[in-house]
């Protein structure tokens, strides 16, 4: 039976292979990327929202969104898209619909 390799945290604050000893990269790599993810500020956080919420509504014509599903989709609060979403209807780009959020000249209804 062939033996199960895991990767596992070291006391040392590395990660390191269960089965080799050495280094993970891809944990590695995982564990570079929360931390920014982590030490990012609000308005970095903010800003990256927007943009994301904006390339989703122009790669995807006709998207409408509800706010939980909008939620899910950018990885974010409710309350955080919420406000992005809002600042985004300020702008023009995005109007409220009764069954969500879709862009404002998109000229296409929510099924």
């Amino acid at each position: 039976m062939r033996s199960q390799r895991r990767c596992t945290p070291t006391a040392k604050n590395r990660t390191m292979h269960a089965a080799t000893g050495k280094a993970c990269p891809l944990l590695l790599t995982l564990r570079k990327e929360l931390m920014m993810v982590l030490t990012l500020t609000p308005q970095v956080r903010r800003a990256e929202l927007k943009a994301r919420a904006r390339a989703e509504f122009l790669e995807m014509p006709g998207l409408c969104l509800t706010l939980s599903q909008a939620s899910r989709l950018c990885a974010a609060a409710p309350e955080d898209c919420k406000s992005v979403f809002d600042e985004l209807i300020a702008d023009g780009f995005l109007s409220r619909g009764r069954q969500g959020y879709l862009r404002a000249n998109a000229g296409r209804r929510c099924a």
